[in-house]
């Protein structure tokens, strides 16, 4: 029997066997449903459960935790798919029940195979790690392509059923590989091909839910509530590699004065969609510039923010105080003087041409 050998408090690299059937162990660890569960993706949320969970209210068994269908899904090849570790109510008649987590570990981001993370409504996450840039650098269709096909969940999506009873009808199918064909069409600001009419028709068709209830969703990540965020340091500047990240929740931050998001976010252009989830009515800090070049590619509630911007309370509330209307397009000029301004001449130092009289 295949199990898994733990020590008291934590689990070292020489003693992750998990074996063929996944983990089982002592202390009434059962035995795992025969699958191949990534090893080193299930050693990071053994660390997550074992270490940086509160262990008054942290999932009995490791089983309950990463079975429970509600919170993980697994791709055919035994990479984690999705993570919905929010504190909520709504977990806690599912196996794993409700938890706290006190900390992420180091390695989180190295969950590079999720297309779906869920961290909030008030964990005390004192900082994201730095690995969390490692995530969200690629589709689903990507994701779907190189670890072996569907998980449940986009199974789920695609055939319009919950649970599906089947992905292989030809309809189906055709509608996945519709939405990818179109996908890889797309041109997002600032490539010279974009057009925003073209992101807010695929987002209608395919992750707002065509004919059927299909759709094939969204690369997304919940941060809400995450109230010990926001003080420098806590938010790392490889967020900035989050290239695919299609929608967020975001409400972080307690003491909005002293927040401090990194002006990175220029490299978010998949993303379709910021949902602003705070206990207050809207923050007093504001969003770096350089999320100017997003904010392009928008396409929530069918608003382009830049050609045909809202009114700019809506700025205000998502984006901070000192947005407006007219942000983006005082930002990209000057960015764009800036990048135009002729360069002063540099001037090279030559070695004077000297006659030389002979005697």
């Amino acid at each position: 029997m295949n199990r898994l050998q733990i020590t008291e408090n934590q689990l070292s690299e020489d003693e992750i066997e998990f074996g063929e059937f996944g983990p089982g162990g002592p202390d009434g660890f059962a035995d795992m449903p025969q699958f191949n569960y990534d090893q080193n993706d299930l050693a990071i949320l053994y660390d997550l459960w074992s270490i940086h969970m509160n262990v008054n209210n942290r999932p009995q068994l490791f089983n309950d935790f990463i079975t429970d269908s509600f919170r993980f899904g697994w791709w055919p090849n035994g990479r984690l798919s999705y993570a919905n570790i929010q504190r909520s109510d709504s977990g806690e008649n599912t196996p794993s029940g409700q938890f706290l987590i006190n900390q992420l570990p180091d390695n989180f981001g190295n969950l590079t195979e999720v297309y779906y993370v869920d961290i909030g409504l008030g964990h005390p996450i004192p900082y994201l790690p730095e690995s969390m840039g490692n995530m969200f650098q690629a589709s689903k269709f990507e994701l779907v392509e190189r670890n072996g096909g569907f998980d449940s969940r986009i199974a789920s999506q695609i055939s319009g059923l919950s649970p599906p009873d089947t992905i292989d009808t030809d309809d189906d199918m055709e509608y996945y590989n519709y939405c990818k064909d179109f996908y890889n069409s797309l041109k997002y600001y600032p490539d010279p091909e974009y057009e925003w009419s073209r992101l807010k028709e695929y987002s209608d068709k395919c992750t707002m839910g065509a004919s059927g209830g299909k759709t094939v969703g969204y690369v997304n990540l919940h941060l809400d509530g995450a109230y010990l965020l926001g003080p420098e340091g806590t938010i790392p500047d490889s967020i900035g590699n989050w290239s695919h990240l299609e929608q967020i929740f975001w409400g972080i931050g307690m003491d909005d004065s002293n927040t401090h998001i990194p002006d990175v976010l220029d490299g978010w252009t998949k993303l379709r969609a910021l949902v602003h989830a705070t206990g207050g009515s809207y923050p007093q800090f504001n969003f770096p510039h350089s999320f100017c070049t997003p904010l392009h590619n928008f396409v929530v509630n069918g608003v382009d923010w830049i050609n045909n911007p809202p009114n700019d309370m809506f700025f205000e509330i998502l984006l901070g105080p000192t947005w407006n209307s007219d942000t983006c397009n005082d930002y990209l000029q000057d960015i764009t003087i800036r990048f135009n301004r002729p360069r002063k001449e540099v001037r090279r130092f030559e070695k004077p041409n000297r006659k030389i009289n002979r005697r």
